[in-house]
């Protein structure tokens, strides 16, 4: 099982999900915060994904931070821009 720490307005909760995704769930002690993170990951989202070192040359895939482990990852490093919520891939 992956986990990574949630953050925002002092409190703490986490997001988990299994390598083949058929387990996703987030927990969060205030429910607005949880549920704006759950709607965020379910959702369909474009990523710009980078094909050189070019800062013109990358491709845009439209897929759901749910779907994969891969985009989940990405989904996450994307929440805190997205939504406020501080992704801490160190604890």
């Amino acid at each position: 099982m992956n986990r990574v720490t949630l953050k925002k307005n002092g409190k703490e909760g986490a997001v988990y999900w299994s390598d083949n995704m058929d387990i996703v769930t987030v927990d969060f002690p205030i429910d607005s915060v949880e549920k704006q993170v759950e709607e965020y990951i379910s959702a369909t989202r474009t990523f710009k994904i980078p094909q050189s070192q070019e800062i013109d040359d990358y491709i845009e895939v439209e897929a759901r931070p749910d779907e994969s482990d891969s985009m989940m990852r990405l989904g996450l490093c994307t929440l805190l821009a997205n939504t406020g919520v501080l992704v801490d891939w160190g604890k």
